[in-house]
Formats: C-alpha cells, sequence, structure tokens
C-alpha cells in the first residue's frame, strides 16, 4: 500500500506543476485571460468566440476526417491482406497439384527406363531388324538448370552409325525404337547415299532418352 501511496502522491504532484504551468499559481493565468475577455468591447469578443468555435469545430471536423481515413486504410490493409492470402491459398493449391504431376511424370518414365541399358537395347533391335550397326555410343548433355526434370532426370543421347541399310529397313527400325515405349525419340537423322549404289545407305541416327537420377 505504501508503493501505491508514494506513486499516487508523485502523480498528484507532477499534476500540481502542470497544472501551475498552464493555469498558473491559484488560477492567475486563467483569471487574467478571462477578465482580459471581459474587458474586450463585444464586437471583439463576439468574433473571438467565433474565431475559438470555429477551430473547435475545425479541430473536430478534422478528427473525424483522420478517423474515417484511418477506418478506410485500415479496411484496405485488411482487404489486401485476406486477397493475398486467398491467392497463397491458390498458389500453394496449384504448387501441390503441379507436384504430384510432376512426381507422377517421373515415376513413370522412372518405370519404362530402368530396365533399359541403351548399348545392348539398340544392339539387339538392330539383330532383330537385319541393320549392320557400325558404331554405338551415349552421352549425357548438360541440362538447363531451369528445366524443373534436371533435377530429377538426366537427358541421355545415343549415337548410332548403320552402315548399308535400305529405306524400308531403315523405316522399320526408327519405327521400332520409338515404339519401344522407353521414352526414345528420333532427334536428327542423316542419310548418306553409297556411290553407284541406289538401293542402301550409310545413316547417322541420334537419339534421345532420358534416365532418372533419384
Amino acid at each position: 500500500m505504501s508503493a501505491i501511496t508514494d506513486i499516487k502522491e508523485r502523480l498528484d504532484s507532477y499534476l500540481r506543476i502542470v497544472k501551475e504551468k498552464v493555469l498558473g499559481v491559484n488560477n492567475e493565468r486563467l483569471e487574467f485571460v478571462m477578465d482580459s475577455f471581459y474587458k474586450l468591447e463585444p464586437g471583439y469578443r463576439n468574433g473571438l468566440l467565433a474565431l475559438i468555435i470555429g477551430f473547435v469545430t475545425a479541430f473536430i471536423v478534422a478528427a473525424f476526417v483522420i478517423y474515417f481515413y484511418q477506418v478506410e486504410a485500415l479496411k484496405t490493409e485488411l482487404n489486401d491482406t485476406f486477397n493475398a492470402l486467398n491467392k497463397l491459398k491458390i498458389l500453394s493449391f496449384e504448387d501441390t497439384r503441379e507436384g504430384a504431376r510432376f512426381d507422377k511424370l517421373i515415376n513413370k518414365v522412372k518405370s519404362r527406363t530402368r530396365s533399359v541399358t541403351f548399348k545392348p537395347f539398340f544392339e539387339r533391335l538392330a539383330r532383330q531388324s537385319k541393320i549392320p550397326l557400325k558404331s554405338i555410343s551415349d552421352r549425357q548433355p548438360e541440362m538447363d538448370p531451369e528445366n524443373p526434370l534436371s533435377s530429377r532426370m538426366q537427358e541421355v543421347h545415343v549415337d548410332l552409325k548403320l552402315a548399308k541399310v535400305s529405306i524400308p529397313r531403315l523405316l522399320n527400325f526408327l519405327v521400332d525404337i520409338e515404339k519401344a515405349n522407353h521414352y526414345l525419340r528420333v532427334q536428327n537423322l542423316k542419310i548418306t547415299g553409297q556411290y553407284g549404289n541406289k538401293l542402301y545407305f550409310d545413316v547417322d541416327i541420334l537419339v534421345r532418352g532420358y534416365k532418372v537420377t533419384r
């Protein structure tokens, strides 16, 4: 209780000091202002009263304007916040949906390519098509880091060189590659004619494939 009493006494002391500073000792300044006001001529007195009333009215109006402005600003900020939250929910939903589609694609590619070893696959396909396979090599080109697939998959290029191939057998061979259901696509094809032989050709083929890395 003594602490509360002490605080109350200090507060009363501060209020008394402020009162004396503003109104003067024993309200001297207030009495002086009132005496000065009543000593004015009626016309000046009425003008001063009108000025004070106008000032007070303007202050009240300004206070209401500022208040309603702040309320409208707060409503606008709240609306913007709710709109941002709704957009965030929509983006989160779309991100989840696209993530599921991405994982589904990765799993599909993985299931169709994990059992494929490129060199034996093409050698077997060439034997089945009775095509002389001169050489085969594969390489892994650098993928664009901006491509989301680069984080989970690696593109593989397979270079095939065929010697003395007829056009019908070549067409069958290309169709068999893309029908193998291993996500293999013929990306480039170069056919070179043999001198003095119009039935057989030398062929360079670039096949694009994929391997899931993780």
